[in-house]
């Protein structure tokens, strides 16, 4: 919460770059139908490397003490299937982010419709959460048991022109109109910041 007295955040909005990548980000959704925003490499990468190494392990025992049922077994493991599949993954990963006019979709999860939407969490300028109310079906785990809000998790590519911030403004939003108030609570930078749209005030209901 915000400490008593202190000023209020300014509307990142107000920042003519952030009007310009919302104002774009609007225009290709209505033309196109639909914006991805690609996913971060890293953990692909991280898995990739890892399995190359173990590889390069099992290889060398094989090489040098003859082969064994466990050094062909993690040979198939981590250079038949694991090489491959980080390859794959690397190059054909789905986006991190896909926002439509009906909602918001993180990864592999479900459409999330933008009157589902609760809140949007930030950690950093990459990374972004989606809390919302569960879809028919749905169950929570043990952690959003607390919260009663279900939650996607979105690791947007470094350099993609898409700031955590102005997508958690963005898809906040597309759910409360282009003129809705977003407050923002947390410190921000490492630290998680989260928006959600700010009640109305009295004389607006």
């Amino acid at each position: 919460m915000r400490a008593c007295g202190a000023a209020p955040r300014p509307d990142l909005r107000d920042d003519p770059a952030v009007e310009g990548r919302i104002a774009g980000w609007d225009q290709r959704l209505e033309t196109e139908g639909r914006v991805r925003f690609r996913q971060s490499p890293w953990i692909a990468l991280l898995v990739f490397l890892v399995c190359l190494l173990f590889t390069a392990g099992f290889v060398d025992a094989l090489v040098e003490g003859g082969a064994s049922f466990w050094d062909l077994l993690g040979l198939v493991a981590f250079g038949v299937v694991g090489l491959p599949l980080t390859v794959r993954a690397l190059f054909t990963a789905r986006p991190a982010l896909t926002v439509t006019p009906d909602g918001v979709q993180a990864r592999r999860g479900p459409l999330i419709p933008f009157e589902n939407v609760v809140a949007v969490t930030t950690r950093g300028r990459r990374n972004v959460t989606v809390d919302y109310v569960p879809l028919p079906g749905e169950r929570l785990g043990m952690r959003e048991k607390k919260t009663g809000l279900k939650q996607q998790f979105a690791p947007l590519a470094p350099l993609s022109g898409a700031p955590a911030a102005d997508v958690a403004y963005w898809l906040l939003q597309r759910k409360g109109g282009p003129d809705v108030r977003i407050d923002i609570s947390g410190e921000g930078g490492r630290l998680p910041q989260v928006y959600r749209i700010a009640e109305k005030r009295f004389w607006e209901r």
